[in-house]
């Protein structure tokens, strides 16, 4: 048996059936643009952080003192950020699904920090800050 519909009820209820539409869908295209744009960014400063730490450890023993404590002044504050930043990114409920991503960058900023404090105990003791 057929029942009369509310049809002005109905309108408003589908509108809002387009309305969530319009907002979900656009929005879950910029949520994975920001997912993909983050993980550009991380592989990107991964690789620029393996690039340092190479670069570094490969001229290690010509660093003097000086050269070591400015090199140290301007790495340990990335150093710092990178902490924050890996912190953030896996306290995000959203970001979880980049959480590869963020464990290769930390990974990397670990291997930075261990050759910052290589770097402090072979030169004369060099303070991070």
């Amino acid at each position: 048996m057929l029942t009369p519909i509310d049809w002005e009820a109905f309108h408003k209820v589908f509108s809002s059936y387009l309305r969530l539409e319009r907002s979900v869908v656009p929005g879950s295209d910029e949520h994975l643009d920001l997912l993909l744009s983050i993980g550009r960014d991380l592989r990107e400063m991964t690789r620029l952080t393996v690039m340092l730490a190479n670069g570094i450890e490969q001229d290690f023993y010509r660093f003097t003192e000086e050269m070591a404590r400015d090199t140290l002044q301007d790495i340990w504050p990335c150093v710092r950020m990178s902490r924050i930043i890996c912190r953030d990114l896996r306290r995000s409920p959203l970001l979880q699904s980049l959480a590869q991503d963020v464990d290769a960058f930390e990974e990397e900023v670990l291997g930075l920090n261990d050759v910052i404090c290589d770097m402090m105990h072979c030169h004369g003791g060099v303070s991070k800050n």
